[in-house]
């Protein structure tokens, strides 16, 4: 009698341990998983960083090219002016 009772006990026990097992591991799925989107959110965040200042360097790049043709009113025959050195502006 007492060794049933025991024998379910041990089961009851293992049951829950199993159970508390598989809820850990679920845990850290749903970490993972969700350290895996924050990482793939930082990447989408940089290349569109990289983008905007792609287009920005081109749009200034644009910008510096007309004022310079504003300048100089380069005649169709004659070579073009040597650029002016670049000036970063931070």
């Amino acid at each position: 009698m007492e060794q049933r009772e025991r024998r379910s006990e041990q089961s009851e026990r293992k049951k829950e341990q199993s159970e508390r097992r598989r809820e850990q591991s679920e845990r850290k799925k749903e970490q993972s998983e969700r350290r895996r989107e924050q990482s793939e959110r930082k990447k989408e965040q940089r290349e569109r960083r990289r983008e905007q200042s792609e287009r920005k360097k081109e749009q200034s790049e644009r910008r510096r090219e007309q004022s310079e043709r504003k300048n100089h009113r380069v005649l169709p025959n004659s070579p073009p002016p040597p650029p002016p050195p670049t000036i970063w502006s931070g």
